[in-house]
């Protein structure tokens, strides 16, 4: 066709042409691509949030299809999820998270097309479980019932608590509690627990010391009777 009026471009196009002169003279062609990028980027974060035990380093990655191409990247860190978006920086293919909260970030395309807004949460628990047993240990008569109990404040919540009776320190691969057990020998019982992330308690230790007293007892009256 003969150029006649602008062209519209709604597609990537790569365009050809060559101009004539009136004597009839042609030019060396010529080739023009026009890439036409009406869709937004799409930006990924990997780890796409979680609960970890240690600050992360977040990946994001920018997708623009057979756009324009990406050009940057914003991020925004807030505690709370509820409070107003702090103001997003550029980033450069990642960030670090080193507390709880939601990370938002989206990415620009070469034309200026701003993807959506996309977020990721994150719990990061420093914090060490604690372990406790009733009852404490000491000297009995009787057989005892031991519970073990874990508390976590760190966000993550307790996942085991494992313990030994034959004195060594337990591992993950001693016994595991899951319901209070019964001790009537002399016992030292060794145990600690851990959080969803790994986090571990302190090593704690009882000793449980029984005499068991089997023999029933005598009752003696005086005076043993008679008359008076």
């Amino acid at each position: 066709p003969v150029y006649e009026r602008p062209l519209r471009l709604d597609s990537p196009t790569r365009l050809k042409f060559f101009g004539v002169d009136v004597a009839g003279n042609e030019e060396v062609p010529l080739s023009l691509s026009f890439v036409v990028d009406t869709v937004p980027p799409v930006t990924q974060a990997s780890p796409a949030g979680g609960t970890f035990n240690a600050s992360r380093t977040v990946y994001l990655f920018c997708d623009d299809g057979d756009g324009s191409g990406c050009a940057s990247t914003y991020v925004s860190f807030a505690a709370d999820a509820s409070a107003p978006v702090p103001p997003y920086q550029r980033v450069s293919g990642s960030t670090g998270v080193v507390s709880s909260g939601v990370l938002r970030f989206y990415s620009v395309d070469a034309v200026g097309h701003a993807g959506p807004v996309q977020s990721v949460t994150f719990l990061i628990d420093r914090t060490k479980p604690t372990v406790s047993v009733a009852p404490r240990g000491g000297t009995f008569f009787t057989p005892q019932t031991v519970t073990l109990s874990c508390a976590d404040t760190g966000g993550s919540n307790c996942a085991h608590i494992y313990y030994s009776v034959d004195g060594s320190w337990p591992s993950s691969f001693s016994l595991r509690y899951t319901q209070p057990f019964t001790l009537s020998t002399d016992t030292l019982l060794r145990f600690y627990a851990v959080d969803g992330v790994n986090n571990s308690s302190e090593d704690m230790y009882e000793q449980y010391v029984f005499k068991l007293d089997t023999t029933a007892p005598t009752t003696v009256a005086h005076p043993a009777g008679g008359l008076f």
